[in-house]
């Protein structure tokens, strides 16, 4: 019974830890609210948790690395939805996600689309 009271602690907080690092990546692929694949830790158990910050190397053909930033200029009047549509044919895009220069998000493709459909309707000038 000793036994078990030690370990089963020790595996929960490893999970926990684990978990969290999983979902803190996934967060910043979806959102796009930080770099991706910057980062390294190491977790040891009982001994310590290092993070070193490490360039990673780009890939040509992986889909996580490839991801293109584009400057686009639109008229003021054009609606959101209108504009997010000529941005899919003149890149050849499938959800794009939408910035100012000052980096503010505009509107979330992918995912978070469900959270910006509002928007869809507003001409720029609007937003």
């Amino acid at each position: 019974m000793g036994v078990v009271k030690n370990i089963i602690p020790a595996i929960a907080s490893t999970n926990a830890l684990v978990s969290a690092a999983c979902v803190t990546e996934v967060i910043k692929i979806i959102s796009g609210c930080n770099y991706v694949l910057k980062n390294y830790m190491q977790y040891t158990g009982q001994n310590s948790v290092n993070t070193v910050t490490f360039e990673s190397e780009r890939l040509d053909g992986c889909m996580v690395c490839k991801i293109e930033h584009s400057e686009f200029t639109f008229k003021k009047d054009i609606k959101l939805k209108d504009a997010i549509e000529q941005m899919k044919t003149d890149k050849n895009l499938s959800a794009p996600s939408i910035n100012t220069k000052d980096l503010e998000t505009v509107y979330a493709g992918g995912a978070l689309a469900a959270m910006h459909a509002a928007k869809l309707e507003k001409t720029l000038s609007e937003l």
